[in-house]
């Protein structure tokens, strides 16, 4: 007996966590897991030593922390599966499903999971049977699972590097402006460059007629300031990645259709796109350091940034998926809404002590507001909702909570959001010299848009953007009420860079969630505002 070979507990804590990683892959770094593994991994050998000394029968107490993992990590997956049978079988409606993701619904299913765990270490404590048959099938059952998991992982790394080679040896793929990257800046002295991503902020007639929202003063006081406010702007893209890809490539992703199959799924080549963009590139040529706030998401590959600014204590993408299919997504509900709620205040906090540096700077902040989560109410005031916490959007939010909780929710972000902006934008523009500033949605917000179905969407919704521009010689004769955000900085370049860059027809293409690679253009179904 304590010759056996035992280390099913130590496989069955990795199991889970390189199964998520293997579902994530394209969007998670191997760095974002270590912090879970390490903590695993200190649970477990807690857990194991004190049942050593209790128990006093290794394979008993091996048993048990199995149980225990096994419980732990799907009790998410049990919610979750319960939640689509009731959904999709029985059609139960989605405000049903939020009482099931409900603080008491989750303490319910919390006592349940408490008592199975306790019966089964009563059962096992006192059963007189040998344990070493239980043993070596929960061995070699631990293996089989890490076999599959880390073979699955190793062809999805190897397809999705193969998709990537394709664009990294084809000229022709190659995206954004093509010219000299020496450029000559119209300033002896450069001046600092905002760029400030609104996640799914809506154009005011959107706001208005969607969601009830007259922000008409905001853009009242964007104009009084001195911005161009483009008042026909659309989105070139219907996703955040991909659009921020091509409003950094300055250019459309349509060259990529050319090389991969409609079908294809990898983001790779996106991804690759987005981290070597021809934008940051010009820049840094140019002398400038690039500072990036990036958003509390790790579905979004890292802009190359000189500085990043993140808050110092936080829970990454990957650490709040997988405490979301474990009992901490009741004691930790709160708290993650709280993170993501000091994490917006923080950029917002941050943007504006940027000053003083000793080179230009190009900033980028992707603000994910008011874009789910719904974290402020109107005033500021936090709001906790019963929803378990995650960064869904769009179809996948309307599914499980409702078009209307989407709306209300929508409409009480985006009023406390548009105050916050208000009071940045006042300290940027009291900076000496004043900077460039370009502030945008990468798209619009998605109470009506479906991720599977073009004819689905309200185009007008999830395309209509916030568009505006400040320039320091406010000079906007290049500007114009349509221009779309692959246009924003061949503007920019062509102003105080001297390059000569042609700009594009603003066109918009609806992609698939799923698949990147087949845009289809709704350029003519958008609408104009009145």
């Amino acid at each position: 007996m304590k010759n056996n070979i035992i280390f099913h507990p130590v496989l069955l804590a990795l199991y889970p966590i390189l199964a998520l990683y293997g579902t994530n892959f394209e969007s998670i770094r191997i760095k974002q897991i270590l912090s879970s593994v390490g903590i695993t991994f200190v649970i477990l050998i807690l857990l194991w030593l004190l049942l050593k000394c209790l128990v006093r029968d290794v394979d008993k107490a091996a048993l048990i922390v199995s149980s225990f993992i096994l419980l732990f990590f799907f009790y998410g997956h049990f919610l979750n599966a319960l939640q689509n049978f009731l959904y999709s079988r029985l059609g139960v409606d989605s405000q049903a499903v939020i009482l099931l993701t409900s603080k008491p619904a989750l303490s319910i299913s919390l006592a349940v999971w408490v008592v199975l765990f306790a019966l089964i270490v009563v059962l096992a404590i006192k059963s007189r049977s040998n344990f070493r048959a239980v043993t070596n099938f929960l061995n070699v059952f631990s293996v089989v699972l890490i076999g599959f998991s880390v073979y699955g992982i190793a062809q999805n790394l190897l397809l999705a590097r193969a998709s990537l080679e394709k664009i990294l040896i084809a000229p022709e793929a190659e995206i954004g402006p093509q010219g000299d990257n020496d450029l000559t800046l119209y300033w002896a002295d450069p001046v600092d460059i905002y760029y400030i991503i609104l996640d799914g902020y809506a154009r005011s007639d959107v706001m208005a007629n969607l969601y009830d929202y007259d922000n008409s003063e905001f853009v009242d006081f964007l104009q009084e300031n001195g911005f161009y406010v483009a008042s026909q702007a659309h989105s070139n893209y219907n996703y955040t990645y991909i659009s921020l890809t091509s409003a950094l490539n300055m250019d459309y992703l349509t060259q990529l259709t050319g090389y991969y199959d409609p079908t294809e799924t990898s983001t790779f080549p996106v991804q690759y796109l987005f981290e070597n963009n021809a934008l940051t590139t010009l820049l840094k040529t140019n002398g400038y350091t690039v500072v990036s706030l990036p958003a509390p998401t790790g579905f979004l590959p890292e802009l190359p940034s000189d500085t990043q600014l993140i808050p110092p204590s936080r829970f990454n993408t990957f650490d709040v998926q997988l405490m979301n299919t474990t009992p901490l997504r009741l004691v930790l509900h709160d708290t993650h809404y709280q993170m993501h709620r000091e994490w917006i205040d923080f950029q917002f906090r941050n943007m504006t002590s940027l000053d003083g540096a000793e080179t230009a700077q190009f900033v980028f902040a992707h603000i994910l507001s008011p874009h789910p989560p719904f974290v402020f109410a109107a005033n500021g005031e936090p709001i906790n909702p019963d929803w378990e916490f995650s960064y869904y959007d769009a179809d996948y939010f309307v599914k499980w909570y409702g078009r209307e909780t989407y709306v209300e929710n929508y409409r009480e972000q985006s009023v406390y959001v548009t105050s916050r902006v208000e009071t940045m934008i006042q300290k940027l523009l009291a900076l000496d010299p004043p900077p460039i500033i370009v502030l945008q949605s990468d798209h619009g917000p998605g109470s009506q848009h479906n991720g599977l179905n073009p004819d689905l969407t309200n185009v007008d919704e999830r395309f209509s953007i916030l568009n505006a521009y400040y320039f320091p010689d406010q000079n906007y004769a290049s500007l114009y009420p349509e221009i779309s955000p692959v246009n924003s900085f061949r503007v920019v370049l062509n102003q105080y860079f001297g390059s000569a860059y042609p700009l594009l027809d603003d066109k918009s293409y609806w992609i698939n969630s799923e698949l990147p690679y087949n845009p289809i253009e709704v350029t003519e179904r958008l609408t104009t505002q009145k």
